[in-house]
């Protein structure tokens, strides 16, 4: 029997401001209505104290775990199409408000929209695309700190050099990046992720990989799934920090 051959296309058949673009311009049609997101925030609210009750949670490191919490609209004919009828849950969908959820905490904040449900709720009416089923836009990550009130540096595609990563980490706090898992197979999906500058170095939340610390934030932008044994591809940085008062 001949064996089925893996799907495989290079990501360099892609241009970023299209992609970025393009899941912005979705996420402008694709979201909830408030009343949707506000049906799911008892129940969300509910299993997050749940969870908080027997975990200490500092950062969410499991998206797996996040399976529980509802995040954007079933549709039978996406779920069949996208997810091959796999549920539609919080693991599959959630790793950008986990990654705003890990920054925000990175940075010592405590206001209660930094409550998981809160973030479910906000992105839910905004950012979500396609009714959640390819997740949140970047656009919408980095907007939410703005309208925050954060001071951001948003860098993507050839912007992404060590020059320009060596200044987001001498003057930002936090970090979320987007990234292809493999620059050689788009089917291997992409990625949303904090990073936190740590004792040891910087470290990659939420990441599934072996090696989540790295000496540099370029490193750790560049190196990202190198010990799964691909080459990653990132998309686009953002660097987080407070406003100066």
């Amino acid at each position: 029997m001949e064996e089925k051959k893996e799907k495989k296309i290079s990501t360099k058949i892609v241009p970023f401001f299209v992609l970025l673009s393009g899941f912005d311009f979705m996420s402008k049609f694709g979201h909830l209505t408030q009343a949707e997101a506000d049906d799911h925030l008892d129940e969300n609210m509910e299993k997050w104290k749940d969870m908080c009750s027997k975990y200490n949670i500092r950062y969410i490191e499991n998206q797996g775990a996040m399976a529980p919490f509802t995040y954007g609209k079933f549709n039978a004919k996406l779920s069949k199409k996208l997810l091959n009828d796999a549920p539609f849950c919080g693991s599959t969908n959630t790793c950008g408000v986990i990654a705003v959820f890990n920054a925000l905490k990175g940075m010592g904040i405590t206001e209660d929209y930094v409550e998981f449900p809160n973030l479910l709720n906000y992105f839910e009416t905004r950012s979500v695309i396609l009714n959640g089923y390819f997740g949140t836009s970047f656009k919408g990550l980095v907007n939410f700190f703005k309208d925050k009130g954060f001071d951001i540096k948003f860098v993507s595609g050839r912007k992404i050099t060590k020059e320009n990563l060596d200044f987001l980490e001498s003057n930002y706090k936090s970090f979320i990046f987007m990234s292809f898992n493999n620059k050689d197979n788009i089917y291997d999906m992409m990625h949303h992720m904090c990073i936190t500058k740590e004792e040891k170095g910087f470290y990659i939340h939420n990441s599934y990989n072996k090696e989540n610390n790295f000496p540099t934030l370029y490193d750790a932008i560049t190196r990202y799934n190198a010990s799964n044994g691909k080459v990653s591809k990132p998309i686009a940085v953002c660097g987080i920090r407070k406003k100066e008062q």
